[in-house]
């Protein structure tokens, strides 16, 4: 899973213990600590919707689940082709619409698989936008084992 959440969570939890040897001010340290232990919490909040909700190919749908985004389903049969591709883009959520017709989720300001859509799929994202995309481009940990299983529901739909 994303080496980059647990790097977090072992220096949140690292800053835990200097807070607690290096401050002796106890009404600073009980608060700092507090804050570090929220840190904790929300990390592994993040890593625990991460493995519960994870994107999913079926037969009929790419069901995309972004972290605190909203869910989209894609049916497999309005996928025009899937290819491995990271970009990098600063976005201001992590789910947006860009470019008048592209759906990004990112992770780290980055993506790193594209749907082309055959069809343009109506999406709402609330603040991140709302309208017709033709293009997905969202996050895998591997991207070359979900462009394979993507590929392989498309041919199973021909």
């Amino acid at each position: 899973m994303r080496p980059v959440l647990w790097a977090v969570l072992g220096v949140n939890g690292l800053e835990l213990v200097i807070v607690h040897i290096a401050l002796s001010w106890e009404p600073g340290r009980v608060a700092l600590f507090v804050l570090g232990v929220v840190g904790v919490v929300w990390v592994l909040g993040v890593i625990a919707t991460l493995h519960k909700c994870p994107h999913v190919i079926s037969d009929r749908e790419l069901r995309l689940r972004p972290v605190f985004a909203a869910s989209v389903r894609v049916p497999v049969g309005d996928i025009e082709s899937v290819r491995a591709i990271t970009r990098s883009r600063s976005l201001k959520r992590v789910a947006e619409i860009i470019d008048g017709d592209t759906l990004v989720f990112e992770e780290s300001s980055s993506s790193n698989v594209t749907v082309d859509l055959r069809v343009p799929l109506e999406v709402d994202l609330g603040r991140g936008g709302a309208g017709a995309v033709r293009r997905i481009d969202f996050w895998v940990d591997e991207p070359a084992v979900a462009v394979s299983a993507i590929r392989d529901r498309i041919r199973q739909g021909d």
